[in-house]
């Protein structure tokens, strides 16, 4: 009989200091974290407005949009504001207030949409 306490004696913090495994799994970043992306729109040559997208985690982008780019910028030409984003495959998809924007990223160009006005409004953002 002491053999066998004995034996349970051994293996008892074997089992006590096992550790299980976590619950949360982990987060791995998807390939658009750290990534920069940017559009311009052109009248010309003119380049009149610029965003630019930078994807700071698996959910939240940063927006910086320049509006009227001309000689005389202003502070209401300019605007940053972060969102969260989903990314399932190369298929993205935004909320920003009312509007959503979705689209494909493929290698270096993703393309974006929105209805604006009525109208289906198409950017093409090139990666930095």
């Amino acid at each position: 009989m002491k053999k066998y306490l004995l034996i349970l004696l051994a293996l008892l913090p074997m089992m006590l200091f096992t550790a299980c495994s976590s619950d949360k799994e982990e987060e791995t970043p998807n390939a658009l974290v750290g990534t920069t992306w940017h559009y311009f729109e052109k009248k010309g040559d003119v380049i009149k407005e610029m965003v630019v997208l930078e994807f700071k985690s698996n959910t939240v982008v940063k927006f910086i949009n320049d509006f009227n780019l001309d000689k005389n910028p202003t502070k209401e030409d300019h605007d940053e504001f972060e969102t969260n984003y989903v990314l399932k495959g190369n298929k993205i998809s935004f909320k920003i207030e009312e509007n959503t924007i979705w689209g494909e990223v493929n290698g270096d160009k993703m393309i974006l949409q929105e209805v604006e006005n009525g109208k289906l409004v198409k950017a093409e953002f090139t990666k930095r």
